[in-house]
């Protein structure tokens, strides 16, 4: 794999820097990190300590796993029926392709437990499968913000342990700022605990993060679980707007 990065100054068309990677596939992850740490350098921009630690230690994933991984991701955010089967089958071949790749885990996990939050599978082949799951990818990965946004989310779902729920949300949030679905699953937990206001301060950052219509739709949920009516149906149609048949809207 080779790529070649060039940075131009967009008001005069100036050549600022440019750079060519060649790597095996193998090293797309770390490749990733370099791109991102070599162009910060160019353009002067101090990382964040937490984005320094993420960089740093960048695995190795297989090729056709990481690919793999990929699609599962694209269907998982149709976050429809359909979508969710593809989903779980492209999970299911990066777990085959890297059994020790823990974002697949925690990709299958997402996709169960929300299944099992919408009643199209029972608590235990839904929620308990998904706890399992994000459980081995933290193990496997104790920086993934992912696993623990999976493991937050299951745990929640599964064992009503709110206390544990919210400690592993935290930790997710810590490990990865700007993960939108943390932020997403954060704020409908902190709703149906009753704490409307964190829980509206969660959503918008995730929809600032991610504009997709789910979470414009969580948001709305949020409004409608705080009594505030107007707001949710205003936020709902904006989930809409974006897509015109996005979960639970059109009631």
């Amino acid at each position: 794999m080779r790529i070649t990065v060039q940075l131009i100054e967009a008001a005069n068309e100036t050549h600022l820097w440019a750079e060519s990677y060649e790597r095996d596939l193998r090293h797309v992850l770390p490749l990733q990190s370099e791109l991102a740490q070599d162009i910060a350098r160019e353009v002067r921009v101090k990382l964040a300590p937490v984005d320094q630690a993420r960089f740093s230690d960048v695995p190795i994933v297989h090729p056709e796993a990481y690919e793999a991984y990929l699609k599962g991701r694209y269907h998982w955010n149709r976050r429809s029926a359909e979508g969710l089967g593809k989903a779980i089958q492209y999970f299911q071949l990066a777990m085959a392709k890297d059994p020790a790749y823990p974002n697949a885990y925690a990709g299958l996990a997402d996709c169960l437990s929300i299944l099992g939050w919408w009643s199209y599978a029972s608590p235990s082949d839904g929620c308990g499968k998904a706890k399992g799951l994000a459980q081995r990818a933290v193990e496997m990965d104790h920086s993934l913000a992912e696993g623990h946004a999976s493991l937050a989310w299951a745990t929640m779902l599964y064992d009503y342990n709110f206390v544990s729920a919210e400690r592993v949300f935290e930790r997710a949030i810590e490990l990865n700022p700007r993960y939108a679905t943390a932020h997403q699953w954060f704020g409908l937990y902190l709703a149906l605990i009753g704490r409307y206001e964190e829980g509206y301060t969660e959503l918008k950052r995730a929809t600032r993060l991610d504009p997709h219509p789910i979470l414009n739709q969580s948001l709305g949920f949020v409004f409608f679980f705080a009594g505030r009516y107007d707001q949710a149906i205003e936020q709902f149609e904006k989930a809409l707007e974006l897509d015109p048949k996005p979960i639970a809207c059109l009631d």
